[in-house]
């Protein structure tokens, strides 16, 4: 899947824990980009905002989210980074955001995602 020609974007879930969010910018920390496993998203796949919100409040609860932070995956690919398709049963639109040689984002690609994705509320 070539997705950075085709205008793809990922969609990362934002729940209401205070350190994924800096209130002074409103917008998300690096917080949200940070995990040792691969930053876990759902690639747009031609669904609507509604559709792909619908999704993570049935996974995460309706209580449990803030918002949901959309990047181009053509942005992603610039820093450099992988979006990696990891389909599973239960959802064929996951992937994962790794580094260029490693699973971990550095500090500086974390806060490029969160200065430049674009965030979307419930």
């Amino acid at each position: 899947m070539d997705s950075a020609t085709n205008g793809e974007n990922v969609h990362r879930f934002i729940n209401k824990t205070p350190s994924l969010w800096s209130e002074g910018a409103k917008r998300p920390s690096s917080a949200l980009f940070k995990d040792k496993n691969g930053v876990s998203v759902d690639f747009e796949a031609g669904r609507s905002r509604d559709e792909i919100k619908n999704k993570f409040k049935n996974f995460f609860g309706e209580n449990a989210c803030r918002g949901v932070a959309c990047i181009s995956v053509k942005f992603c690919e610039s820093l450099p980074t992988r979006v990696i398709p990891k389909p599973s049963p239960n959802n064929p639109h996951h992937a994962e955001i790794h580094d260029i040689n490693t699973v971990s984002l550095t500090k500086t690609k974390m806060d490029l995602l969160a200065g430049n994705c674009e965030v979307y509320f419930y």
